[in-house]
C-alpha cells in the first residue's frame, strides 16, 4: 500500500450534508430490502399453509396463533389465511 502525501482533502458544508443525506438513504434502502424479503418469506409461508389446508382432510385443524395451537373448523382456517395474505398484501 501506497502512503497519501499528507495533505487533507477539504470538504465543503454542502458536500458534508450530500455525504450524510446518500448515508441515511443508503441505510433506509437496506431496510426497506430486509422488509422485502420477510414480507416475501411471510407471503410464501401462507400460500404454504394454504396448500397444506388443501390436501388435508380434516374437518378441525390446527391453527398456530402466536405461540400457541388452537383446533378450529377447518372453513374459519381458510377465512383466516385469506384474510391474512389480504392483510400482507397491503
Amino acid at each position: 500500500m501506497q502512503q497519501g502525501d499528507g495533505t487533507e482533502a477539504q470538504v465543503t458544508w454542502e458536500d458534508q450534508q450530500n455525504i450524510n443525506r446518500f448515508g441515511r438513504l443508503n441505510n433506509r434502502l437496506h431496510e426497506l430490502d430486509e422488509e422485502i424479503k420477510l414480507a416475501k418469506e411471510a407471503n410464501e409461508n401462507l400460500d404454504d399453509a394454504g396448500n397444506e389446508l388443501i390436501l388435508s382432510d380434516e374437518d378441525v385443524v390446527c391453527f398456530q396463533i402466536g405461540e400457541v395451537f388452537a383446533h378450529m373448523p377447518r372453513e374459519d382456517v381458510e377465512t383466516k389465511l385469506e384474510q391474512m395474505k389480504e392483510d400482507a398484501a397491503k
